[in-house]
């Protein structure tokens, strides 16, 4: 469960502070970025907080995000379509010692702000005598820059 939680908050963070400005709607300016996301889950007993920042370069500022996600973890994406500062995905996940996930997703950026959200779920095996139960993820996040890098 540690890797799944992990995973998601990895991916989502990529997604943040990894920039957007490849397609032709994006524009998220390099700079110091501040972040806040929020992961619910139903074997956590309250939501899962984290803020970070962290400097996106020019470099970074022109990479794909979806892109970046997949290329961390064990994800592909299964669709993607981007329009006006928004991205919409879907992705499925292979996990090491976890099941397969599917989620679905949306990122949007104007500049100096961006937010989002992911859903995973995944099948879990049966415990103790009962059939196998369906968990969803669900994680939301905000960020916006708060000035150049240091």
């Amino acid at each position: 469960m540690k890797r799944t939680t992990t995973m998601m908050a990895g991916c989502c963070g990529l997604l943040l502070c990894s920039g957007a400005a490849w397609a032709d709607g994006f524009a998220m300016k390099p700079g110091k970025w501040e972040s806040t996301s929020i992961m619910t889950m139903p074997m956590m007993p309250e939501p899962m907080t984290v803020q970070d920042v962290r400097c996106v370069t020019e470099e970074q500022a022109q990479q794909d995000p979806l892109a970046m996600m997949m290329a961390k973890g064990q994800c592909q994406a299964v669709h993607a379509e981007e329009s006006k500062g928004r991205l919409e995905f879907e992705v499925t996940c292979l996990g090491d010692a976890g099941p397969p996930m599917t989620g679905i997703g949306h990122f949007e950026t104007q500049g100096d702000r961006a937010s989002g959200s992911m859903e995973m779920k995944m099948t879990m095996p049966a415990m103790g005598g009962d059939g196998p139960s369906e968990m969803t993820i669900h994680q939301q996040w905000e960020a916006r820059r708060v000035g150049p890098c240091d």
